[in-house]
């Protein structure tokens, strides 16, 4: 087998498994949190209560394949599943946080490649208590 085809099956099969398990995974994460994927628009702007973001679009350093999550329209949590981040980019998504009041968790179930990228879930700990 060429290593052409390896890798076409090895896309294959995440796609696959990601077909199998994205739903029920999100749908535990709904669960768990109490929350509802919400309309997007505006990112990770939509958690804050700062009114220079009103219409503005923000995201968090490392961002890919991002969600806003909320309750009866209420923004209250953002997810972002890199495909890897370094140190510097923890360090980035930690001064990002820390400047705008949020805090995040690394979660291993990630909804977009499960064993290929990572869940992040930032939220407002003012609004939302996670753990």
């Amino acid at each position: 087998m060429s290593n052409n085809n390896y890798t076409n099956n090895e896309i294959d099969y995440d796609k696959k498994f990601r077909v199998a398990y994205e739903d029920r995974w999100k749908s535990q994460f709904c669960y768990q949190y109490g929350v509802e994927r919400i309309d997007g628009r505006g990112g990770c702007a939509r958690l804050l209560d700062d009114e220079k973001y009103l219409g503005k679009t923000l995201h968090p350093p490392g961002m890919d394949h991002w969600a806003l999550w909320g309750k009866d329209g209420q923004a209250l949590i953002y997810t972002f599943e890199p495909y890897g981040m370094c140190m510097d980019c923890f360090k980035d998504l930690i001064a990002f946080c820390d400047e705008h009041g949020l805090t995040f968790k690394l979660g291993m179930r990630s909804f977009y490649a499960p064993g290929l990228s990572s869940l992040f879930i930032l939220w407002d700990p003012k609004k939302k208590r996670i753990r």
